[in-house]
This record gives C-alpha cells, structure tokens and sequence, in this order.
C-alpha cells in the first residue's frame, strides 16, 4: 500500500482509495502513482494497494481480490478515527 499525503497547509482534503485496472489479472499500484500524484496536488491523501492477482496463483480466486480492498477500506475508516495518516506518514512530493 503506498500513501500520498498533500502538504499539511491542504488539512480538508479526501482521503481516496485508487484501485489500479487490469481485469483482476494485471496491474500494480505503481501504475496508479500519476493519478496519485494529481489527487494530492488538488489537496487530497490518496491509497494506492496491490491486490491479489488471478493470475498469480490458484487460491487468488474470487473474493481474494474483494478482501484484499476491503482490508484497504478497513484501513482508512480506522484511519478516519485515530488520524494515523496525518500523524505518522510524512508529505511526498
């Protein structure tokens, strides 16, 4: 999971997950960096995550994939409540 946080003057911001395409079959997160990168310069904090490619291996079947989103998505609810992002991870540029 990579995290791009806006400067810390850009406080009222979205934090957004950016699920790469690839048909559940190709992709990485690190093709997904460009539209993080714009996301943050509008003042946002974007998620980018790898999830489990079908062809990587047999057991990453349905709902592998599903799971691996909604351990990101857990992530950022509980993020919503402590604020771990905006205290532990430092602006990128």
């Amino acid at each position: 999971m990579d995290i791009y946080k806006p400067s810390p003057d850009s406080n009222n911001g979205k934090l957004i997950l950016y699920v790469h395409g690839g048909g559940w079959y190709t992709g990485s997160k690190t093709e997904a960096a460009h539209w993080a990168k714009e996301l943050q310069g509008l003042g946002h904090s974007a998620v980018c995550l790898d999830y489990a490619l079908a062809n990587k291996s047999p057991d990453n079947c349905y709902p592998r994939k599903l799971m691996d989103i909604e351990k990101a998505i857990a992530f950022m609810k509980w993020n919503e409540k402590s604020g771990w992002i905006q205290k532990r991870i430092p602006h990128n540029s």
